[in-house]
């Protein structure tokens, strides 16, 4: 079964990664797709082989990874490209999902990607048989989760809410891939003696 995750990086973070790799621009999507990866950040390679496990097929290009996508459309098609930055992103990855025949459409951006075009997606690709949406922070009654057949949040009270709402919704903690420990040098002593990864946000809903 394949599972095609639609996702986004944080855009200073792809910007970033290109700045110090300004040779990935002109390489392969396969190059740039395996860079990002290695490159560990969020959730990108951490799923392909946990689900391989299980007899899932994923397959997760970084939409907003201008360089690693437009790689991708010079490599499998011959059209041209609109010049408009969304507009390009949103051909791009809805021909990637086109030509993948996912069964499974797993959102993790629902802020990018709107109701309209997810519902597009759904009507015109028959593969797809159900979508999931991530969201793990205060969102309200967003549109585009009325286009989702599961909702995930690693927060209790957001499933909770979600479920309020009307929305089908289930709780997914967080995970740590122990993937990022093979790739640090080790080491007996600790630099860090205390750390906080995250964010704190006073206000309404958090």
């Amino acid at each position: 079964m394949k599972i095609f995750r639609l996702t986004t990086n944080y855009q200073p973070y792809v910007d970033s990664f290109y700045r110090k790799q300004p040779q990935l621009r002109n390489k392969s999507f396969s190059e740039q797709y395996s860079a990002f990866f290695e490159d560990c950040y969020g959730w990108a390679g951490h799923w392909e082989k946990p689900l391989a496990r299980l007899g899932y097929e994923l397959f997760e290009p970084i939409s907003n990874a201008l360089p690693l996508q437009t790689a991708w459309w010079r490599e499998n098609e011959t059209s041209a490209l609109p010049s408009d930055p969304k507009m390009l992103r949103d051909t791009i990855i809805a021909t990637q999902i086109r030509k993948y025949q996912p069964e499974i459409l797993f959102i993790d951006d629902h802020v990018s990607f709107s109701k309209d075009f997810i519902m597009n997606l759904r009507n015109t690709i028959p593969s797809i048989k159900v979508v999931i949406g991530w969201c793990g922070a205060a969102s309200g009654d967003s549109p585009p989760f009325q286009a989702y057949d599961l909702l995930l949040s690693n927060i209790p009270d957001l499933a909770t809410e979600f479920s309020r709402l009307g929305y089908k919704a289930k709780v997914m903690r967080h995970a740590f891939s122990t993937r990022i420990l093979e790739r640090l040098p080790a080491t007996s002593a600790k630099a860090i003696p205390f750390s906080f990864v995250g964010s704190l946000i006073k206000g309404r809903d958090f």
